[in-house]
């Protein structure tokens, strides 16, 4: 008997690499429950690293979700990131999508430490991408 996820109307995908960060590809990997959309992303660091950028990418099947080339970026002492767009075809999420995390590039100086990356995947129809953190963190 398969488990039914019918009644859910979101999940919240959580990847974390908790040492310090080297860059790496496939370091948290989920699959997506249902079909439905990325409705927000958030990242953060525990310890923001020193001198450049650490960029971070999330893959569906083995594809950048993103539009551009920032990807979700850290800027030298800031441990929140920013976002690039991510693209509307890539948004859509079906069920049994792989979901994966890499690390593309970290801070030059001193790399940071404990990435935390949250994904809502909701049921429906795609909407505007915000890059807040879900209600389960606030």
């Amino acid at each position: 008997m398969a488990i039914r996820t019918k009644n859910i109307g979101e999940q919240i995908i959580e990847f974390v690499v908790p040492a310090i960060q080297a860059a790496d590809t496939n370091l948290a990997t989920a699959f997506a429950d249902f079909d439905g959309f990325i409705k927000n992303i958030y990242a953060e660091l525990i310890t923001a690293g020193i001198t450049g950028n650490q960029k971070v990418d999330i893959h569906k099947n083995g594809v950048t979700i993103f539009g551009g080339a920032t990807k979700i970026n850290f800027a030298t002492t800031s441990k929140t990131a920013t976002y690039d767009t991510v693209t509307d075809v890539l948004a859509q999420i079906v069920k049994g999508d792989l979901l994966s995390l890499d690390v593309d590039s970290i801070h030059s100086g001193t790399a940071g430490d404990g990435l935390l990356v949250q994904m809502r995947i909701v049921r429906g129809r795609p909407g505007a991408l915000t890059n807040v953190a879900p209600a389960s963190l606030n």
